[in-house]
């Protein structure tokens, strides 16, 4: 087991299935002689693959490959956990208040002159989101090996 830190954001919401990603190792590997196979801040390139259902999302990626002071591997790792953020938007879509991001998106409007004052009015737009699974940048994931690391030779 060893853990990286994902490089980007990955959405269920507004991740296209098949966009690549990268990911920093946090946890060095070491192999079983003791040497350092895969150093603290090496990469991992990955792709998002799918996001599961509206009523059921998923964030689910493929780990394709890792650096190692010999050079880049395949890397073949399976998920064990990762920080993420999970909500759902209003039941019935339509303009609602929002107490939170989590709760629903918004977009801000431009500011539009008054015609009274000359001030400037700003005003928000709710929009209804589908249920939503988000790994923010900077989340931990734990992976775990399903094969040996072979170093190139």
């Amino acid at each position: 087991m060893f853990s990286v830190r994902i490089d980007q954001t990955l959405d269920s919401y507004d991740t296209a299935p098949g966009t690549p990603f990268m990911a920093t190792v946090v946890d060095p590997l070491r192999a079983s002689d003791g040497r350092t196979l895969v150093p603290y801040g090496a990469k991992v390139t990955g792709v998002f693959v799918s996001y599961g259902t509206p009523l059921h999302p998923r964030v689910r990626v493929e780990m394709q490959s890792i650096e190692t002071v010999d050079g880049r591997v395949p890397l073949h790792a399976s998920v064990r956990g990762a920080q993420h953020l999970e909500w759902a938007s209003p039941a019935e879509p339509g303009v609602r208040p929002s107490y939170g991001l989590l709760e629903s998106g918004w977009t801000g409007m431009p500011p539009m002159p008054s015609s009274q004052s000359g001030a400037p009015e700003i005003g928000y737009t709710m929009q209804a989101r589908p249920r939503q699974v988000l790994v923010p940048r900077g989340a931990l994931v734990a992976l775990m090996l399903v094969e040996p690391i072979v170093a190139p030779r």
